[in-house]
């Protein structure tokens, strides 16, 4: 799946594709190409992308983003669904969802869709083409079938999208210093739906779905931040219970100040513990001993 979705990066042919790009750009007047085509009356192809003015760093912090044992990815995604949820978290890279549509209005129109997946990321550094070399990370989720062994059942009110592939991909170009975002999508929405209604979300959805990742990108930066504090706060506390073994210390540390365990260094001394409100001198020896291990 990643060859195909590169394929669709640096080998696109734009024959049998109809072009909606014209007039499309988003709040900072950068430029959407956005190409679509049907396979079948339910089934198609999306392809989006634009330039992507951030720098360097983003591809890498964009990965770490992607993380497993998170469920915001695609925040975008998120709020057009009523579930959104993890169902098995594999490695770090790989994790099962589930995802249920919320159609609104078509609803009236439409029986309601769900999917079963696998959200992933990958890397390439120094991908190489037409002797460019480029540096790639991107999300790619895809189905999994009824036989897997996490499958989860389909919701009886629901029908079962086929999702091929979907994914956003930060592509950087080394000798440019430009980095380009992409919008890969391949869906079979099974079941019967009117063509009108196809049609005419075809036509915008690609488009505004790369636009929206554009604009809240500074939300995910914000949100890995946020998450990465959250991490570092846990490795302290995992480190005065499992280590120290004197948790009720967590809160005091903590109030003081050491966020996390980058804030304590050998430096600290029986004095400065003492202050901090560690009243007891063998706990005091006992911190100290294993902040030397540190």
């Amino acid at each position: 799946l990643k060859q195909r979705i590169l394929h669709l990066i640096f080998n696109f042919d734009d024959k049998n594709w109809t072009n909606a790009s014209p007039k499309v750009e988003d709040n900072n007047n950068n430029v959407i190409t956005y190409h679509y085509r049907f396979i079948t009356s339910t089934s198609y192809q999306m392809r989006a992308c634009m330039i992507f003015e951030h720098n360097h760093n983003d591809i890498l912090d964009y990965y770490t983003y992607l993380q497993s044992g998170y469920n915001d990815d695609d925040m975008t995604w998120a709020n057009n669904s009523s579930t959104n949820k993890i169902i098995k978290i594999f490695d770090k890279s790989h994790q099962l969802m589930y995802n249920k549509g919320n159609g609104g209005f078509l609803n009236y129109f439409i029986t309601p869709r769900d999917t079963c997946y696998i959200r992933s990321r990958f890397k390439e550094i120094s991908y190489e083409f037409k002797q460019t070399k480029y540096d790639i990370v991107g999300s790619l989720h895809y189905s999994v079938k009824q036989h897997h062994p996490f499958y989860y059942p389909l919701d009886k009110k629901c029908v079962r999208v086929d999702m091929k592939y979907r994914g956003f991909i930060l592509s950087y170009n080394t000798e440019l210093k430009q980095i380009k975002l992409y919008y890969i999508a391949y869906f079979d929405i099974k079941g019967s739906i009117p063509q009108w209604i196809t049609t005419a979300g075809i036509k915008t959805i690609g488009s505004n779905y790369i636009k929206q990742f554009n604009e809240s990108w500074m939300d995910k930066m914000k949100c890995l931040k946020q998450r990465q504090k959250l991490q570092q706060r846990n490795e302290l506390k995992s480190w005065l219970i499992d280590t120290v073994g004197l948790p009720q210390y967590i809160d005091t540390f903590i109030n003081n100040g050491f966020e996390d365990l980058s804030f304590i260094n050998h430096d600290l001394n029986e004095d400065d513990l003492k202050e901090v409100g560690i009243k007891l001198k063998g706990h005091r020896m006992k911190i100290l001993s294993e902040i030397k291990r540190l």
